[in-house]
């Protein structure tokens, strides 16, 4: 099981007013109002003992935490990352709004608001290294945290080190100027998330932007899930590989 940590109203308090210090007055009420909805399910697991930790944000599908075909799959890759030393945090976007399930009223655009949101938040947290924090996105959260490169506030400075985009839904995305370092992981065979479309999207691209794509033969839609329907493991076994050389950067 996972070390899960609520945060206390006072610990929100203080994160609340660090996020309107970073990101200003107007951005900066939108923000609060998200770690509001935010908060009451993040599902932190951190390492047992002292930090300061590098920080993950996990940002799950559209079947959310627990998809029936994989419920413990997030859980268990959590587990794997606090291992290595970091703080994972889940941002759990459908629970805010009260979802179980996306409906075509959650964007990319949107959830990426969110994503930078917490990570204000998180630059705030003493136990957290504020130089090191990313974000991992699957699915539509794959193309919320590819989003969240553009959601820094008008000076473009992001609170975000790197982006994983794992078969991100790009169709949903607009070419991005922030230069956040992004690895984008995509199945050849991706029936819901065409990895033409990220590959077109990452050619427009100005020179000079740190983004990686890599596509994986015969690899299907969030083939890195143990358990989830289309998983290879093959392709996460490699994806993985990239992963680590990726954050370890």
């Amino acid at each position: 099981m996972g070390y899960v940590r609520r945060p206390c109203a006072r610990a929100v308090a203080i994160g609340l007013s660090l996020v309107l210090t970073a990101t200003g007055a107007l951005a900066g009420e939108d923000a609060s109002a998200r770690i509001k909805a935010l908060a009451p399910d993040f599902h932190t697991y951190r390492p047992d003992r002292p930090g300061p930790f590098p920080a993950l944000m996990f940002v799950s599908g559209c079947l959310g935490f627990a998809p029936a075909s994989a419920p413990h799959a997030y859980t268990s890759l959590a587990e794997t990352w606090k291992a290595k030393g970091y703080v994972v945090i889940f941002v759990d976007y459908l629970a805010a709004q009260g979802m179980q399930q996306c409906s075509g009223a959650v964007t990319a655009e949107d959830i990426g608001k969110d994503v930078i949101a917490v990570a204000h938040y998180l630059d705030g947290q003493h136990y957290i290294d504020k130089t090191r924090i990313s974000a991992f996105g699957w699915s539509l959260g794959g193309a919320a945290v590819l989003s969240a490169i553009d959601e820094s506030g008008a000076d473009k400075s992001s609170p975000l080190r790197s982006v994983v985009a794992y078969t991100p839904v790009c169709s949903a995305l607009s070419p991005w100027s922030g230069r956040v370092p992004a690895l984008v992981l995509l199945g050849a065979d991706d029936p819901l998330a065409n990895p033409v479309l990220c590959q077109q999207l990452v050619a427009q691209l100005a020179p000079g932007m740190q983004v990686e794509a890599k596509v994986y033969p015969h690899a299907g839609h969030v083939f890195d899930l143990a358990g989830a329907h289309g998983y290879d493991e093959a392709a996460s076994a490699a994806a993985a590989d990239e992963v680590n050389r990726f954050m370890s950067q």
